[in-house]
């Protein structure tokens, strides 16, 4: 706001929307500034209110609403005829939270859903009258929006007591999940309205994955495996630990849900089409298990629970994979004994990776960026012609990076030369998250087509240290000593590519 203060062309006032004779009060200064007319109005006002229906305070979710529904009626009715006389257009900003109930949050929920039901009949409604309505559904946004909420306190009695610091979390918005930087999000929203946008768009964090969840996922579906699913986490992503930290091998997590494998959607059961070995799908809050991706294969292992009276059950992890919609990821096997379920929602079980499979996979992947910056370190030389790296495999047995141009089999040798160098150096392998920005300027294998996932605003990345970088969210060692001897294989070439082929020993 106070760079705002700045520009000469913006004009302050004050407006309360919970008051008619405030809105009449800018609706006059408005209408004395611009000759009569409007052309855009934002209503962008909204309170939040975190509580479980049961103990909600009445008159704090009547005060919800009178910001969040009857705020937007009073303004827009007040500004309508600046907007009809000059064709305008009228932009709602509705949050997610007015596509489904979230646990602890049924008043806003409620709040929100109204407002969006009353803006899709506004846009019908005010269509003939030239006026064009914006409906913004608008995701998980960095503001400082939750310090403007009331203090989190659960009254006495409440038959949530037990789950109060679980509350807590969401009243201070602390979930962890993933946020668009507010210029940003404003940009993308501007762009789309400047473009002459009419009706839903869908921006910030997550906005996208609830769309389509709307659009693919059917009622009856979320509504599965009940008494096995924990309301309070359905929606939130699960936290990668090893993205954070390779080495770690055993995890404590919490069971959000579990799903028999008939009952996936489709295009997640298709996961599995290959192994009589799963049966069910487990979802936790967080996961140390790598997600199959990136040129990687999925960890492979075990959960365990810390129950004593389910000491011999165990869940045997075969695959890891994010499913087809959303971020909660799926970790596809079976319980053993064979037929039993082990584990309830909301229980904690403890995640061990298979350490053997876990360091092949990891001087693998780290193996392929040793030798594809050994092969830019040639270019650079001039003894191998400039080339772009296109892409790139780390599965045993087909390892592989594929670069646009020619590689000759004569350079082989020297290829490995340089690789058999940069692995003599034990150079620390690094892992950094660098904006779009710094990765696009300091990694190799930024292709054009590349970008952050919806909402990210920082990319992973490792660097073999003065050797070079590249955006990864894959597991490797230490330093470029541990992959091993690196033996590269053969070169192939079609279509103007050239394939180098690589394993270690």
């Amino acid at each position: 706001m106070r760079l705002l203060r700045d520009l000469t062309n913006i004009t302050f006032l004050e407006l309360d929307v919970t008051s008619t004779k405030s809105i009449a009060s800018a609706y006059r200064t408005v209408e004395n500034q611009t000759g009569g007319k409007l052309h855009y109005l934002v209503n962008n006002s909204g309170a939040g209110f975190v509580m479980p229906l049961l103990d909600s305070d009445i008159e704090m979710g009547q005060h919800l609403f009178d910001v969040n529904v009857w705020g937007v009626v009073r303004v827009t009715q007040t500004f309508a005829p600046l907007l009809v006389r000059a064709k305008g257009t009228i932009v709602n900003n509705i949050s997610t939270a007015s596509c489904m109930g979230l646990p602890y949050q049924g008043m806003y929920c409620g709040s929100k859903a109204a407002t969006r039901l009353m803006s899709e009949t506004l846009a019908l409604e005010m269509k003939p009258l030239g006026v064009a309505v914006v409906i913004v559904i608008t995701g998980n946004i960095r503001t400082r929006w939750f310090s403007n909420y009331p203090k989190f306190e659960l009254p006495g009695g409440s038959y949530f007591s037990s789950i109060a610091e679980r509350i807590g979390v969401y009243a201070r918005g602390e979930q962890g999940h993933p946020q668009m930087e507010a210029n940003l999000y404003a940009t993308k929203v501007v762009g789309d309205v400047l473009g002459g946008a009419e009706g839903t768009i869908w921006r910030g964090a997550q906005s996208t994955i609830v769309k389509f969840a709307l659009a693919m996922i059917p009622t009856w579906l979320m509504s599965l495996g009940k008494g096995q699913r924990n309301p309070d986490t359905m929606t939130e992503p699960t936290k990668l630990i090893y993205q954070h930290d390779g080495e770690k091998l055993l995890h404590p997590s919490r069971i959000i849900s579990i799903v028999p494998l008939p009952e996936l959607p489709v295009a997640d059961q298709a996961l599995a089409k290959d192994s009589s070995e799963i049966e069910h799908a487990v979802i936790t809050d967080s996961t140390i298990f790598y997600v199959q991706g990136g040129g990687q294969p999925a960890d492979i292992g075990t959960m365990n629970s810390d129950a004593a009276t389910k000491a011999d059950s165990v869940f045997e992890v075969k695959s890891v994979r994010q499913p087809a919609q959303g971020s909660q990821v799926l970790h596809l096997g079976r319980f053993i004994p064979s037929g039993a379920i082990g584990f309830n929602a909301g229980e904690e079980v403890q995640q061990s990776v298979d350490s053997e499979i876990r360091s092949l996979h990891s001087r693998l992947h780290t193996a392929g960026h040793i030798m594809s910056l050994a092969i830019h370190a040639l270019c650079r030389e001039g003894i191998i012609p400039a080339l772009k790296e296109s892409k790139a495999s780390h599965y045993p047995d087909s390892a592989s990076v594929v670069f646009e141009g020619t590689i000759e089999g004569k350079h082989k040798d020297a290829i490995q030369a340089k690789t058999d160098e940069f692995v003599r150096s034990a150079t620390p392998v690094k892992i950094h998250w660098w904006s779009m920005e710094e990765l696009r300027e300091k990694c190799y294998g930024v292709t054009e087509a590349f970008e952050l996932p919806e909402g990210e605003v920082m990319g992973r990345v490792v660097e073999m240290e003065g050797l070079g970088s590249y955006p990864c969210g894959g597991t490797h060692v230490q330093d470029c000593s541990k992959v091993g001897k690196i033996v590269v294989k053969k070169i192939s070439r079609s279509k103007g590519t050239s394939r180098v082929s690589y394993t270690v020993e």
